[in-house]
């Protein structure tokens, strides 16, 4: 269950990058912000860790990225935390 977590994770972060080249879908980042926001907010009221709020951090980015234009160092950022994070949780 952590790795398909974490391969979802990686596709999120995948998601991130190509938004960088302008290929961004709307559809596409809605599903990954519901995704990310369900899965922060159990793990912060099941476990209090740092990855949780990387989740909603990084849901909050892809919203903002919706609808405004936001820096590209964030949304690199954001994009770096969440692959890593998902690497990780394949090993």
């Amino acid at each position: 269950m952590i790795k398909l977590l974490g391969i979802f994770d990686i596709l999120a972060s995948a998601t991130l990058f190509l938004s960088l080249l302008n290929l961004k879908w709307n559809a596409v980042l809605v599903i990954f912000i519901i995704y990310l926001l369900v899965k922060g907010i159990v793990f912060i009221l099941k476990s209090f860790d740092i990855a949780s709020f990387i989740d909603i951090f990084s849901a909050a980015v892809m919203c903002f990225m919706l609808f405004f234009s936001i820096p590209q160092v964030l949304i690199l950022l954001t994009a770096v935390l969440l692959a890593q994070k998902g690497i990780l949780s394949l090993f």
